[in-house]
């Protein structure tokens, strides 16, 4: 067996493994964790019951929304949500719960008075909320109007401070906004946690970039200079 030769070719075969090592490190996906800590207890985008003509109306405060694309997120994209912290669902503050966020997909950042039922004309996800959530039914006001909407999912509580729960779900094409808000039917008579759980309020985000599809020219170059490279260990194996 002629040494050059197996030199020569043993040559290639590292350039080509190295080639495939980087193309696949630099198309590696990353995970990004993300907190939103500016929710509060009373943070919404359902139906709230605000009317004057009670005896106390509600006092929901807004959502948090999210531009997906600022966070390099686009229709696809696989993000995890799980929440944190806790509150208190009542004036006496015993005790202090883990709620559930809501989450909800749309095409704009739109969001109407509390007072209607769809608050979110630029909703996805017609009768459903996108594939991989988890639906939530959020019942009747103290007044008896449902706040219950089809298209918004549930970001569970967390199971203990240590292991908390999360769903995972692949953003709906259209999706350019997330909604974030706790899922209630009375908000008036939420507050912070006090005791049992100090953890600030909110949601925790993870998302993983898919691996880029290489251009056509940065494909061409590499093909061009293993053959390159292949003809040369040629050359040099008919010399020898």
């Amino acid at each position: 067996m002629n040494p050059t030769r197996k030199f020569g070719m043993s040559h290639v075969v590292q350039v080509v493994s190295a080639v495939a090592l980087s193309v696949s490190l630099s198309h590696a996906a990353k995970a990004s964790p993300i907190t939103f800590e500016s929710l509060t207890p009373m943070s919404t985008f359902l139906r709230a019951d605000i009317s004057t003509s009670l005896p106390t109306p509600d006092t929901a405060l807004g959502p948090e929304i999210i531009l997906l694309s600022s966070l390099g997120i686009i229709p696809g994209d696989t993000i995890t949500l799980s929440a944190q912290g806790a509150i208190c669902f009542n004036l006496a503050c015993t005790p202090d719960t883990n709620p559930t966020f809501d989450g909800a997909f749309s095409s704009s950042d739109v969001l109407l008075d509390a007072s209607n039922l769809d608050r979110i004309p630029g909703i996805i996800g017609g009768s459903a909320p996108p594939p991989g959530a988890t639906p939530v039914y959020t019942g009747l006001t103290y007044d008896g109007l449902t706040t219950d909407i089809a298209q918004d999912f549930s970001i569970p509580p967390p199971f203990n401070l240590s292991s908390p729960a999360s769903t995972s779900i692949v953003v709906p094409a259209g999706a350019v906004y997330l909604f974030l808000g706790i899922s209630d039917s009375l908000y008036s008579d939420n507050s912070y946690a006090s005791t049992q759980d100090t953890t600030p309020l909110g949601v925790n985000l993870t998302f993983t970039d898919p691996p880029p599809v290489p251009e056509p020219g940065t494909i061409g170059l590499t093909l061009g200079g293993l053959a390159v490279m292949a003809s040369l260990a040629r050359k040099r194996s008919a010399r020898s």
